[in-house]
């Protein structure tokens, strides 16, 4: 292997672990019709700027945005995670955790997978297993929910 290309794949690899990628298939979940870093109505400035930080979609309305996304990654995933709590909590159809079946009561934790989907479960020990399946606790949540009619 060149140098040249040991120093292209080793560039390509430190860009995918830290977490950042382009993402060109938006999920049809994301909670926020304005840019989380601006406010700025998505799509007032051309289409949306997606990229996945930390696992999760995040829609930006300029790729001026992102440095700002990158800087405080935690601020912003925090405001997509009150934004899809308060979306999805009032029709959330289960009262039992996911994870171990167990009854949902006052201590129960709201938790936004990397999906950006709402899971509500009995502890925070659960957190791990829901982020490493989310498709298959999604599944579970949307069997459960009332068929719109």
């Amino acid at each position: 292997m060149t140098s040249v290309s040991l120093m292209v794949l080793t560039a390509v690899l430190a860009w995918s672990m830290c977490g950042w990628a382009s993402d060109t298939k938006p999920t049809s979940n994301y909670p926020l019709d304005t840019c989380v870093v601006s406010g700025a109505k998505l799509g007032a400035m051309g289409d949306a700027v997606v990229v996945t930080v930390k696992g999760r979609e995040v829609r930006l309305c300029c790729s001026g945005c992102k440095a700002k996304l990158e800087a405080s990654p935690d601020e912003y995933l925090k405001k997509i995670d009150d934004a899809v709590i308060q979306k999805e909590k009032a029709a959330y159809p289960l009262d039992t955790c996911v994870v171990t079946g167990k009854k949902l009561d006052a201590n129960a934790v709201d938790h936004v997978m990397p999906n950006n989907r709402l899971v509500r479960l009995c502890c925070k020990d659960c957190i791990g297993a829901a982020d490493k399946d989310p498709a298959k606790y999604t599944a579970m949540i949307d069997k459960a929910a009332p068929k719109k009619k």
